[in-house]
């Protein structure tokens, strides 16, 4: 796999749109928290709600933290007892024991393309693939952590 960028947009295979921080007035008119994410950006744009920032994690150079520039913060998971992936660490965790860990690790997706744009995140705490879920509204489109293998749909990112 080659380097990582130091900022990336993240793209679902399935479909085919963009990650972003919900906006303020989606959660604020949902039970959403504010530090949601979705793939719901229609397009890849300089809108710092669909922009992510990579920064190599230090107890393992093969791990990334993934900082939403919106709001400056980490991908970690919402709680101890949710699976789902938000933007909502203050600072980098490398304990891999605690939920609030931030690393991430890519994976190629060789078996999707041979394209090295594809990619698979697995979320080093859990061990689990982060995809987008297709849950009822208003979590539809969320990134979740519940595969310990990959989905068969393709509902990864790119």
């Amino acid at each position: 796999m080659s380097p990582l960028p130091n900022s990336i947009a993240i793209k679902s295979t399935y479909n085919g749109k963009y990650l972003r921080k919900v906006p303020e007035e989606v959660s604020s008119q949902t039970e959403l928290p504010d530090t949601f994410l979705n793939f719901t950006a229609e397009e890849n744009t300089a809108s710092p709600l669909a922009k992510f920032e990579l920064e190599t994690a230090e107890t393992d150079p093969e791990c990334v933290h993934i900082r939403c520039c919106y709001n400056n913060k980490y991908l970690t998971r919402l709680s101890p007892s949710h699976l789902w992936i938000v933007a909502g660490s203050n600072c980098r965790v490398e304990d891999t024991e605690s939920f609030s860990c931030t690393m991430f690790k890519f994976v190629p997706a060789d078996d999707f393309s041979q394209d090295n744009d594809y990619f698979r995140l697995v979320h080093v705490q859990t061990g689990n693939y982060g995809c987008l879920w297709r849950a009822e509204q208003p979590y539809t489109d969320g990134v979740y952590a519940g595969y310990a293998e990959f989905d068969q749909d393709h509902c990864e990112w790119s």
